[in-house]
């Protein structure tokens, strides 16, 4: 899912921002979406899924942390490497809670021999870039090879709208395996966050909005939901 920059959305793991601010964001709804990588996507791995290989699925992936138990090296498929710092220190000097943005430099910072192969969209070039501290422990790479000993699938569900639940449900099924869920209730991850009606009554309620406060102009890149999260360029014919 690419990120937009114009829109400069703001998000944080907590309910809010995993359900309630998405209403706001509505406007968006035509504007965010895939672009269609995860099409025949475990297809793509080939060989490397041979066998009886564990399927964990969760919400965030701070989850991840905790799978890496004799594990050496990760492949990372994200437009973000996660390896952030937590308040501006390193996890060397202190212990410090596993977060989304910072799992798996907690998990390098745990043993030398750790390494990274991070595998990113194209899109996200340029805007997220390895730490200079981790450029010896964190690879670029755009291929995926080598034996796969278990995978884990994240929705990250305050990043990823409500109206691409769908996607990401059968984007999970398609991988034909067992899959074990490590979050339940509302951050169920295979649990579609919306009904098909309450969408669609949403989406009626940004068009009333937006007719009845701009009258006779025809929108152009204009939307509530820019209003409320971003910087935006406007652009209105009569």
């Amino acid at each position: 899912m690419p990120e937009d920059s114009t829109f400069d959305l703001g998000h944080s793991e907590s309910p809010m921002f995993l359900d309630m601010i998405w209403q706001a964001r509505i406007g968006l709804f035509d504007k965010i979406k895939t672009n269609g990588d995860e099409k025949g996507f475990w297809n793509r791995l080939g060989g490397s899924l041979d066998g009886i290989v564990p399927t964990y699925v969760s919400d965030s992936h701070a989850f991840a942390y905790e799978l890496l138990r004799g594990i050496d090296h990760v492949l990372l498929v994200d437009a973000h490497h996660d390896c952030w710092r937590e308040d501006g220190l390193g996890v060397e000097k202190r212990e410090i809670k596993i977060y989304c943005h910072n799992w798996l430099r907690v998990w390098l910072s745990k043993g030398r021999n750790r390494r990274v192969t991070w595998v990113r969209p194209k899109w996200s070039e340029g805007l997220f870039e390895i730490p200079k501290d981790l450029r010896k422990r964190v690879s670029l790479t755009d291929k995926i090879d080598g034996k796969i000993d278990r995978v884990h699938i994240c929705r990250s569900g305050c990043w990823t709208p409500p109206w691409l639940d769908k996607q990401f449900v059968q984007f999970v099924e398609e991988r034909k395996a067992v899959v074990i869920k490590l979050q339940s209730d509302q951050w169920d991850p295979m649990v579609e966050r919306w009904t098909e009606e309450f969408l669609r009554s949403l989406r009626d309620q940004e068009e009333t909005v937006m007719r009845d406060t701009f009258g006779r102009f025809k929108v152009g890149t204009i939307s509530s939901s820019m209003f409320l999260n971003s910087k935006m360029e406007l652009s209105i014919s009569c």
